[in-house]
């Protein structure tokens, strides 16, 4: 009798190990191990729910939504008013562009679990659009803000560069309130209906226009931000490459502008479901139409880590650096330099998002500020501030923010402090 107990204590064990085990496996995002693992415990425990569960979460996140199906069904005999599963198995028919199935598995829903049918109806809609081969995204946003400095100028017309006092009429710092108006559209499509490749594209635009007449002297009174790029994206189970080619224009008072053309990559990889490792990298050919000294080829390569905490994971940690390196026509006008930063993003009850920030980074040129200036430029600059943000549905959002810039450098010219300030409405689609 004490031989059997210990027989039957120690298969309890076991099966609660591999259960764990598969559990694990499945928290990872290893899917295809995890139903490999929820396969073998099916053959052993048939009617277990719990096992179920795991094979059909697992079958989905490893492609087998067929297998997933008849998962979910097996649970839905034990449990059939829980309305999760229902809204799971309606997601699986819909990836299969099955809809009249999965408004039968809402309308099971509704029976059991007494849900709103024209919620449920929502979400089908929702899920089509998601797993649909096109998609298209976007933004746009208007707002007001304050500018301490919207010259980046020191802070006074007298400087000392090298030896020499000088004094730069208009060269002070000048405060300006001012507008802003900004679009994003990001559009994708996948190559197959399973297909891991999607074709990716982006357009952006952005549009200042500072109140204060004192910066017509630099003809910085407006400017204007656009970009396009095209691209390809692949997208496994656990990582995502994205590779496009880019051209951006930035011009102040259709007057003096700069041109950017070049490659980008992006890659991100989910080591768990709450940690992520993300780097970042381009080249850019940079053309400027009033200083074409510092034409030439500037780069930039990141790498952060994303963490998420807190109940859900609704929290996000960003935290990581780059590094640049630009070449210019002139030599005096290269440089190298390296960022460092930190973000963090806390998403509160009530629609409410809060996300201080801070970064710190130098930059070493290989040649003097001016003419005047005797040592190599150098500088070091602090950014700190904070964001928060009020979604008042899931497509306005009241966004405001504060930004504190320190530039400090061995040439007077480019020492300076800027305050910034901004309110705005955002609509999302």
């Amino acid at each position: 009798m004490a031989e059997a107990h210990a027989a039957a204590s120690l298969q309890g064990l076991s099966e609660q190990a591999a259960k764990a085990e598969a559990a694990s496996l499945l928290q990872q995002g290893k899917f295809m191990e995890a139903y490999a693992e929820y396969t073998q415990l099916l053959r052993q425990y048939p009617a277990d729910p719990e096992v179920n569960l795991g094979l059909a979460r697992s079958a989905v996140g490893s492609q087998r939504l067929n297998q997933a199906i008849m998962a979910y069904e097996r649970v839905l005999e034990v449990f059939p008013a829980e309305a999760t599963l229902y809204d799971e198995l309606a997601q699986v028919y819909v990836v299969l562009g099955d809809t009249t199935n999965a408004l039968l598995a809402m309308e099971q829903k509704q029976a059991r679990a007494g849900t709103d049918p024209a919620a449920d109806a929502a979400k089908i809609k929702a899920w089509s659009n998601q797993v649909s081969r096109h998609q298209l995204h976007g933004n746009v946003r208007l707002g007001a803000m304050y500018d301490s400095n919207a010259n980046q100028g020191p802070a006074s017309n007298k400087m000392m560069l090298g030896n020499w006092n000088i004094e730069f009429p208009n060269a002070k710092h000048i405060e300006s309130f001012a507008g802003y108006a900004g679009a994003m559209l990001d559009y994708s499509w996948r190559m197959g209906q399973n297909s891991p490749w999607y074709i990716v594209s982006d357009l952006q635009i952005f549009s200042r226009g500072n109140t204060s007449n004192k910066l017509r002297h630099s003809s910085t009174r407006s400017s204007l931000w656009a970009r396009g790029a095209a691209g390809l994206r692949r997208l496994g189970q656990r990582s995502l490459w994205d590779i496009r080619v880019k051209a951006e224009a930035f011009d102040y008072e259709l007057y003096s502008h700069i041109w950017s053309t070049g490659p980008e990559l992006m890659y991100a990889y989910a080591v768990s479901p709450k940690v992520q490792v993300i780097a970042r990298g381009g080249i850019d050919k940079r053309d400027y139409a009033r200083d074409r000294t510092k034409n030439g080829l500037y780069s930039n390569a990141g790498l952060y880590g994303r963490f998420f905490f807190g109940s859900n994971s609704q929290h996000e940690f960003m935290l990581g650096g780059k590094y640049t390196n630009g070449m210019a026509k002139i030599n005096d006008y290269s440089s190298h330099g390296w960022e460092a930063s930190a973000n963090l993003m806390f998403r509160l009850p009530k629609g409410f998002e809060f996300g201080p920030f801070v970064a710190y980074g130098k930059d070493y040129y290989k040649g003097p500020a001016t003419i005047l200036d005797l040592e190599k430029r150098e500088e070091e600059r602090v950014r700190m501030g904070v964001s928060l943000n009020y979604n008042i549905t899931a497509a306005w959002k009241i966004e405001t923010s504060y930004q504190r810039i320190q530039n400090n450098s061995n040439s007077d010219i480019y020492k300076y402090n800027q305050d910034l300030v901004s309110v705005g409405i955002a609509w999302s689609f």
